[in-house]
């Protein structure tokens, strides 16, 4: 420790006071002495060596909010070595390495006579030029109108929490010129290194007060009073050690420009070393002092013959008599020849002046700023790379890219890579126009790094990963196998988002870390919702194929990982929800705009199935994910009602009737199911784009055959032709299986009611033939889906009709085992309730019928909230029941427990139904006169509160929820119509019984027939349809970006002051009279 503190001694003077060494100390007058001297009245101190060690920590007193947080100091002494300051801001103080640094000279106390716009805009054009890790180099005083806005405006609550805490604003000034500064020598001298600092409201007069909106103080400890020269030489030589060279020094070397505004002549002698040791130096015009004469020198000077920058003697008169304005004559005794000297330096570097008409043309400081920077040190940092760490891609596209090829760049997929970490998309805009293929840089390996990093920056995603690891890695990272796993889980298909454009797994690409995909932007989107950043999810939504399904793809995700947070991130679900309800909508509006577009191909978009995911189609994906708004927009319903039907023109009633009378099948008209090479013709849209259907009721487009082509077939295969079409049609199956399901429910019946007794055994062959058959068929179709056991197990269950169905089944076999041993009792209780399951199954016909589905569904909805209001509505009934037992406590006695249950649950329902009827007041008769008359208020005030107020209040509550849930139940069922007609679909076409011979056929063909997997779509046709879509997807986002830009207009107008307002109305009569003028025929109008 010793010798790491005897390290530090350069910082600070360890030589005797040489200002006063010569000059006996009685003989000194207080204000001649040093700081040293001064508070230490001692002959001794005088003459010894003192190493002036001062360093710590401030903290500023606030009475009332509370005093503010510690913030470092060090004082330095003018020859302190300013690589072992760098080194004590790293060691000492932990500051990580910038990527900018604005060194800010000037300001002053004087500011009436720069314009406060001018002042303004400065201070803006400061605060934009400054980023995360950036540093911003000040003279820390509260007087300087500069050093305050500057340091205030870093605090502003817009900044985010990361850049307040990464931004460092640095005070670097003169510590005789601080206010107070002779308690922090007292303190020091004491050994107490943290000091509480008040800002005073009137300092001591020459002094200032620090601002305690700075990160950190580097006070110059000269031993005077006020600001020294000596301030100003170790500014200088701070400059030239923080500057960026080839070989560094220092770790906390970085890009630094230094910004003059105003400032005195000592200024300028700072940015004449600035300038000598290559640093960029921006003076701003008009802002007083020395900036305003170098400014003035700069724009007023001649070429000699030899080209080079001088002044002839008018300028020279002229700029003498600008530098007389600028400054005290005190100050310029003995140094006006010193002044041209130094400008003519300035006069010959490259030194920037920001003009005033500068700011009147809306350029921006910042921007000047970065030019500086790219243009002084370009060979020691790529120009690119020093945008990416500034994030300012206006920038690289005005001074970068233009001179830059992106294909061609050694560090592009470096760069790109950056870019994706961190978020930044407006670099990624600016690559992609840049021609930059993102095809050739996403590789297996990186994509696996990609999500490695999301796993440590999302902890939603990185918790889910390390419950589903298997093995673990040295370096804790995880495999493609980890991310596989969670994705399939996420997306709850067997291989979903796992399989490549050539329908490979992501498994088997383990080996091959260097290939790449054909779409790598459905890759990056599916990467953003995991590493949980909605903008650049969008960014790559916007920019991939097949948007519509990979929108919903995207939607299920967020859904998928609301569900599995792990607990004490519970706050994320509301922003995951809106994040799905978001990609939903855009799915559905890009959707609509497609049917507006061409209704023909909007249909072949969402019936095609997609290359990006799964083989499965947008239709498949909304039901999975619970897209109910996309699946009940008029184009998927379209085609929903196509597949229902078959692409056949029919209906419920008709398909009885071609059921009934098989003739009637020829008349069927059926939609040609040929895909037409049709050219997509973006100029002109196909005409249906002018019509648009918003309606709820199914819109589909049926085209009969051609009569050429019917006329030249024969009359016996058409018609084979269209049975085939009808009896696979999901309707016809429908209204088959429900007709065998009726005779289910018939024979079921007919056995309980004991119809012709002599019946009833084949009534019971009947029964057991077609719930064999039942069983085989929901066996079937839950081995036959296409997914993993466990998401077959969930989708299954997840239908109460399955449910309901495994119940009267399992029923109905338990009631025949238990009538074969004579268990009749008990098996005509399962009997009857099995009836009640039969009948309730019923209404599954209901979702096959326009007007009755959403009616069920309502039903449906409704039967929670019943089931909420019954529990407390039981409450009032068993309190009455037991109440009221009191009043026959011993006729009550002499009851079974049965007896006493039914009379406490039953009786006080019945009571509260009928209380006149259906109540029996036989053990309430033993009782006296007054029990009865009490029990008679009782049974009135029991009847009040059950009749009139729980059950009214019940009518009320339903009456509420009926038209809440009614608004969404037509959706519901357009859902459900999905499930139904998918369902349908995979049935059998024979209805059971004969669809057990069907099921055996089809198992026995699939035994000695392999199935077919190849892709009979052509790939010209779905290139077309690709086009088709990211035409929509263009129109849609101008569409969009056009209704955001209106919005934001009528914001900003809405913001007007009443003098705008009145001036706008103003001009826009002025602007009338004019047209009016003109049309008349006026030469000259007047205005």
């Amino acid at each position: 420790m010793a010798d790491e503190s005897k390290s530090w001694d350069i910082l600070w003077s360890t030589k005797k006071c040489e200002q006063h060494s010569e000059t006996p100390f009685s003989e000194m007058k207080t204000d001649e002495r040093c700081n040293h001297c001064k508070y230490h009245a001692s002959e001794n101190l005088h003459n010894e060596f003192h190493p002036r060690e001062i360093y710590g920590s401030l903290r500023f007193a606030n009475e009332i909010l509370g005093d503010s947080e510690e913030y470092p100091f060090l004082a330095i002494s003018p020859e302190a070595d300013c690589d072992r300051i760098l080194e004590w801001i790293e060691k000492k103080w932990h500051f990580e390495k910038p990527n900018l640094i604005v060194s800010i000279l000037g300001g002053g106390k004087k500011s009436a006579s720069i314009d406060p716009n001018l002042k303004e805009y400065i201070t803006n054009g400061i605060k934009a030029s400054i980023n995360n890790k950036s540093w911003l180099i000040t003279n820390g005083l509260n007087s300087d109108w500069l050093s305050r806005n500057v340091s205030n405006s870093l605090h502003d609550k817009n900044w985010s929490i990361e850049s307040k805490i990464r931004t460092k604003c640095i005070a670097f000034t003169s510590l005789g010129a601080v206010d107070l500064h002779q308690n922090i020598y007292r303190q020091q001298f004491r050994g107490i290194r943290e000091y509480r600092y008040k800002v005073r409201a009137k300092p001591e007069k020459g002094l200032s007060v620090l601002n305690p909106n700075h990160n950190a103080f580097l006070l110059v400890d000269s031993g005077k009073y006020g600001f020294s020269d000596d301030m100003y030489n170790i500014q200088a030589r701070f400059h030239q050690s923080i500057k960026l060279k080839e070989s560094l020094s220092s770790k906390l070397q970085a890009p630094i420009v230094v910004l003059l505004v105003g400032g005195s002549l000592n200024h300028l002698d700072v940015v004449i070393a600035a300038l000598n040791d290559g640093i960029p130096v921006i003076v701003c015009e008009s802002t007083g002092g020395c900036a305003s004469v170098i400014a003035f020198a700069m724009q007023n000077f001649v070429l000699s013959e030899e080209q080079v920058k001088c002044f002839s003697t008018e300028n020279h008169a002229d700029i003498l008599g600008f530098i007389n304005k600028a400054f005290n004559p005190s100050e310029l005794v003995f140094q006006v020849e010193e002044i041209f000297v130094k400008l003519y330096k300035c006069l010959n570097s490259s030194i920037k002046v920001f003009e005033k008409s500068s700011f009147k043309e809306s350029r921006s400081l910042d921007f000047e700023i970065f030019q500086s920077i790219l243009q002084s040190y370009s060979c020691f940092w790529d120009p690119l790379e020093m945008t990416l760490l500034w994030n300012r891609a206006d920038i690289a596209d005005s001074s970068v890219l233009p001179s830059v090829e992106m294909k061609s760049h050694r560090k592009a997929n470096k760069f790109m890579l950056h870019c994706i970490k961190e978020h930044k998309i407006d670099f990624l805009k600016l690559f992609l126009e840049s021609g930059f293929i993102m095809k050739n840089f996403l590789t297996v390996e990186t994509l696996v790094d990609l999500y490695n990093h999301a796993a440590k920056t999302s902890s939603v995603f990185g918790w889910i990963l390390m419950k589903r690891r298997k093995v673990e890695t040295h370096d804790n990272t995880f495999s493609l196998e980890d991310f596989t796993r969670v994705i399939r889980e996420l997306t709850g298909s067997k291989t979903s988002s796992n399989v490549s454009s050539e329908g490979t797994q992501l498994d088997d690409f383990a080996d091959d870390l260097n290939r790449t995909f054909d779409f790598p932007f459905v890759k990056l989107a599916i990467w953003s919702v995991l590493a949980n950043n909605m903008e650049m999810a969008l960014f790559f939504w916007s920019k991939a194929k097949e948007s519509i399904l990979l929108g919903l793809i995207l939607s299920k995700l967020w859904r998928s990982l609301s569900h599995r947070l792990w607990p004490g991130e519970d706050v994320y679900v509301p922003q995951f929800h809106a994040n799905a309800k978001l990609f939903e909508d855009l799915s559905v509006e890009l959707l609509e705009t497609c049917y507006s577009l061409d209704r023909s191909l909007a249909r072949n978009v969402v019936r095609n199935k997609s290359f990006i995911w799964a083989n499965s189609n947008s239709l498949e994906v909304a039901f999975e994910s619970g897209c109910k708004n996309f699946l009940a927009t008029p184009c998927a319903q379209a085609e929903i009602e196509s597949q229902w039907k078959n692409n056949m023109l029919c209906s419920l009633p008709l398909t009885v009737w071609r059921l009934l009378n098989p003739l009637a099948i020829s008349n069927v008209e059926v939609m040609s199911t040929q895909e037409t090479e049709c050219e997509i013709d973006i100029e002109t849209p196909h005409e249906s784009a002018k019509q648009e259907d918003y309606s709820a009721n199914i819109d589909c487009e049926f085209f009969p055959l051609e009569q050429d082509s019917v006329s030249t077939m024969n009359s016996i295969a058409n018609f084979l032709r269209k049975a085939r079409i009808f009896y696979t049609a999901p309707i016809t199956k429908f209204v088959t299986h429900s007709l065998s399901y009726i005779l289910l429910l018939a024979l079921h019946s007919c056995m309980l009611l004991n119809f012709e007794q002599y019946w009833v055994q084949y009534v019971e062959y009947g029964i057991i033939l077609l719930v064999v058959s039942y069983s085989i068929e929901e066996v079937r179709q839950l081995v036959t889906t296409n997914r993993p056991w466990k998401l077959k197990l969930q989708g299954y269950l997840k239908s109460e009709w399955n449910l309901l169905d495994i119940t009267y089944l399992s029923l109905i076999y338990i009631s025949f085992v238990l009538g074969k041993y004579d268990v009749n009792h008990i098996s005509l209780l399962i009997q009857g309730l099995i009836a009640i399951l039969l009948w309730t199954r019923m209404l599954r016909m209901y979702h096959s019928v326009v007007f009755l589905g959403p009616l069920w569904l309502t039903i449906r909805k409704m039967f929670k909230e019943m089931m909420i209001f019954l529990t407390i509505f039981w409450i009032f009934l068993i309190a009455y029941g037991i109440s009221a037992s009191a009043f026959a406590k011993e006729e009550i006695s002499n009851l079974s427990l049965f007896e006493v249950l039914q009379l406490i649950a039953l009786s006080p329902l019945l009571t509260a139904s009928a209380p006149t009827n259906c109540f029996n007041y036989d053990i309430y008769s033993t009782t006296s006169d007054l029990q009865q008359t009490v029990h008679a208020w009782h049974l009135a005030l029991f009847i009040l509160v059950a009749n009139v107020l729980v059950l009214n209040l019940l009518i009320a509550i339903f009456e509420h929820i009926y038209y809440g849930v009614k608004q969404n139940s037509t959706i519901e069922w357009k859902y459900e119509m999905y499930a139904l007609c998918e369902e349908y679909t995979d049935r059998t076409t024979l209805p059971p019984p004969l669809s057990t011979m069907e099921t055996i056929f089809k198992l026995f063909m699939g035994l000695f027939k392999e199935s077919s997997s190849e892709d009979t779509r052509t790939k010209s046709y779905l290139e077309k349809l690709q086009i088709f879509e990211s035409y929509c997807l263009a129109k849609y986002l101008v569409k969009k970006n056009a209704k955001i830009s209106q919005k934001q207009l009528f914001e900003s107008l809405r913001n007007f002051s009443n003098e705008e307002l009145g001036l706008v109305s103003i001009l826009h009569r002025t602007g009338a009279r004019l047209r009016q003028d003109l049309r008349s025929g006026a030469t000259q109008p007047k205005i």
